[in-house]
């Protein structure tokens, strides 16, 4: 069996495994089973009333409001993304090696651990961009939770 062969292969085996696994997470029935919900749940259901729930989404009886889980989804978006928007658009990959530099030519190459290093980084990234943050913060994230400007526009504030 040559190496073509067992690529294809593998990449066969694991294309219906993405599929199967995909198919089977999605049946509704599979997870009701997997939260509990399927012997509560009758087995003929009404179907949902869905211009009720968003009369009552918009009238704010409870209900999140189609801006507040936007504004969660974006939330989130930004905390999964934070870690690569601080290596790509902040000093702290550069002071990270300097530090690092430093350690080394004092000849101490494990004290302080990268942990420590990591720490001092972080505050002496946000330590040089303090102003950047402060002007973001009065131009673009106050006037956008004040309600007095929209998220695009609040966006290319920022």
């Amino acid at each position: 069996m040559n190496i073509e062969t067992m690529t294809q292969t593998i990449i066969r085996i694991m294309t219906r495994a993405v599929f199967m696994t995909a198919a089977l997470c999605s049946h509704p029935s599979w997870l009701m089973a997997a939260t509990g919900q399927a012997a509560a749940t009758p087995a003929t259901t009404a179907p949902v009333d869905v211009a009720r729930l968003v009369g009552a989404a918009l009238q704010g009886r409870g209900i999140v409001a189609p801006e507040t889980g936007l504004t969660f989804l974006v939330a989130l978006t930004l905390l999964s993304v934070a870690p690569a928007l601080l290596l790509g658009l902040t000093s702290f990959t550069r002071i990270t090696i300097v530090l690092a530099f430093l350690r080394q030519g004092l000849g101490i190459p494990g004290v302080p651990p990268n942990q420590v290093l990591a720490a001092v980084a972080i505050f002496l990234t946000l330590f040089s961009m303090q102003s950047t943050i402060e002007a973001v913060w009065q131009q673009a994230v106050q006037p956008y939770l004040g309600g007095k400007l929209p998220p695009l526009a609040a966006a290319g504030r920022g």
